[in-house]
């Protein structure tokens, strides 16, 4: 079963050199939606259900930040997994704060720009199988739960 992944990235260069950079069929991934400002990113999260979310810090309309909260607070859209969308912020900033509120988010990685293809693949590697372990905690504990209530 692939994951589903958006794009969210204002400039159409850096979304399609994403796109060519990512290993998605070795990593069984499949890109649902490439958007160019957070208004359409959130559609397209609340249309697509993606598990895995690249996005820029800072695009038009809404900041990658922002753009995170938001999705986190109205509980957008869980994935194939059934739980909400990892996420991966791409940058051009080096700014500390930018990186210590996306920490504070829960982001896989803060990727910088230029996208490194090796950095992007492993980072990608890594929010497949934190959600792959989330989604094996999430079984185990509901067959606990089901053994219980049968006793």
């Amino acid at each position: 079963m692939g994951l589903r992944v958006v794009i969210a990235e204002d400039e159409y260069r850096i979304a399609e050199l994403l796109v060519q950079l990512g290993h998605w069929q070795a990593l069984d991934l499949q890109i649902a939606d490439v958007c160019y400002d957070g208004i359409h990113a959130l559609e397209s999260i609340q249309n697509n259900k993606p598990d895995i979310v690249l996005t820029d810090i800072e695009m038009a309309e809404m900041d990658g930040l922002s753009f995170i909260r938001e999705i986190r607070e109205r509980r957008l859209a869980p994935g194939v997994l059934g739980l909400s969308p990892e996420f991966i912020i791409t940058s051009g900033y080096r700014h500390f704060e930018y990186a210590k509120t996306a920490i504070q988010q829960g982001v896989v990685d803060y990727l910088l720009k230029p996208i490194d293809e090796e950095a992007l693949n492993q980072t990608l590697e890594k929010a497949c199988a934190k959600l792959r372990q989330q989604k094996n905690r999430e079984t185990q504990y509901k067959h606990v739960r089901c053994a219980d209530e049968m006793w």
